[in-house]
């Protein structure tokens, strides 16, 4: 899908699940000209390369700004928030609104936040800062003020080697604070954005409290959108105004179908683009969309991995640290695990039954060790959760290189 202009939208307002309002605020941040901007799709697609294995952790922080005490969130609440992000990128979703046409695109993209375990100083830190904030705020640009110290918010850490999240009290009643701002040469994004916006994401606060903090919140999904923005993705629906057709704009992506801005996932049977080439129904459950928020494509995963992989400075070898990224790299011949799903117990086989066996530990994708026991019995490995954990994905190492992927389903 080709499209040689885009033009400005400003201020795109919407819902989300018809129950929660959401409103992406990215487009505020466009130069003042991008209307006349002309675009070569080819610069996109010469971007998608390298190994599509490899797992790409993104060394990042939470900047979490708060106006009084009750709507400050624990540490533990900020690791939830990003394991159940993670989720979406590794592809563990609930399908129920994604059509079944669109199934076989769910991506697991291959990008983790991993919350960073040393400051730009070189100190041990959690990933997390927190900053009362006051709401009086009498400028201009109350947004971007909140990611200044001098201006009574948080200024960020090295923005080449960390993704910045900042949690956002929300600045006023019809006004909210999402949005995503990518680094310099971030494709397909970058162009149309003011250069002296500083990148990261930005989601309002408000998203993440009571009973908006367990797996299946919205809020997860609203910072996985503003993710993708930061990582250069547009949204599925390109970027236009007022009297022009949606239907000639593009999102530079191949997987997603031209088509409408939606409201609602029940939507999702729409068909706004019928002449377009690659004439399908409405993908409105994708990620850049702004409706259901679910999915990742592969290409938006391509292409997202490729603008990570040109800036190596924001990426950490493993959520813990020390876990080689790719099990192609693994000296230990290992079975996969099984079964897989599980309920919190499962098995490898080793097939060099010499190997003397060391260590056998299991991650969240926060990088955060839980607690299992496990045995071997010739040359199969048995382990057991020894807490009931959280449905996910997980990260299980022997001698403390990696070895596979662990999904746990245990109804829960």
């Amino acid at each position: 899908m080709k499209y040689t202009t885009i033009v400005f939208f400003l201020f795109l307002f919407c819902s989300l699940n018809a129950q929660q309002n959401f409103s992406c605020h990215t487009e505020s941040f466009y130069k003042s000209n991008v209307s006349e901007i002309t675009y070569d799709n080819d610069r996109v697609q010469l971007r998608t390369n390298g190994d599509e294995t490899e797992i790409l952790s993104v060394r990042t922080v939470v900047h979490l700004l708060y106006p009084d005490e009750s709507s400050r969130l624990s540490n533990d609440s900020i690791v939830s928030i990003i394991e159940n992000t993670n989720n979406i990128f590794c592809g563990i979703v609930d399908t129920a609104s994604i059509k079944t046409i669109f199934h076989d695109l769910i991506s697991d993209t291959g990008i983790r936040l991993c919350l960073a375990t040393e400051d730009p100083m070189g100190n041990p830190t959690e990933g997390i800062t927190n900053t009362l904030v006051d709401m009086n705020f009498d400028i201009n640009d109350p947004m971007e003020a909140l990611k200044s110290d001098d201006l009574g918010g948080k200024s960020p850490w090295d923005t080449t080697r960390y993704l910045n999240i900042w949690l956002m009290p929300t600045i006023a009643t019809l006004f909210t604070s999402n949005y995503g701002i990518p680094l310099e040469g971030f494709m397909p994004l970058d162009p149309f954005v003011e250069p002296a916006s500083i990148p990261g994401v930005a989601v309002d606060l408000g998203g993440f409290t009571g009973s908006n903090l367990g797996p299946a919140s919205t809020g997860h999904g609203i910072m996985a959108h503003e993710c993708g923005h930061a990582f250069g993705m547009i949204h599925t629906f390109g970027v236009g105004a007022a009297g022009v057709d949606i239907c000639d704009i593009d999102d530079f992506v191949e997987d997603t179908p031209l088509c409408g801005t939606s409201f609602f996932c029940d939507d999702y049977e729409e068909n706004t683009c019928t002449e377009a080439t690659d004439d399908q129904i409405d993908m409105v459950s994708n990620i850049m969309n702004v409706a259901c928020l679910v999915f990742f494509t592969p290409e938006q995963a391509s292409i997202m991995r490729s603008n990570l992989l040109s800036a190596p400075d924001i990426l950490t070898s493993g959520c813990n640290g020390d876990i080689t990224s790719t099990a192609d790299n693994s000296p230990i011949n290992l079975s996969t695990v099984f079964p897989n799903p599980n309920k919190g117990t499962f098995h490898l086989i080793i097939d060099d039954s010499s190997l003397d066996i060391a260590s056998v530990k299991m991650y969240d994708l926060a990088g955060k060790e839980i607690a299992i026991h496990y045995s071997l019995d010739q040359n199969r490995l048995n382990v057991d959760c020894v807490d009931i954990i959280t449905n996910g994905l997980y990260i299980l190492t022997v001698n403390d290189i990696y070895a596979d992927k662990v999904v746990i389903q245990n109804g829960n």
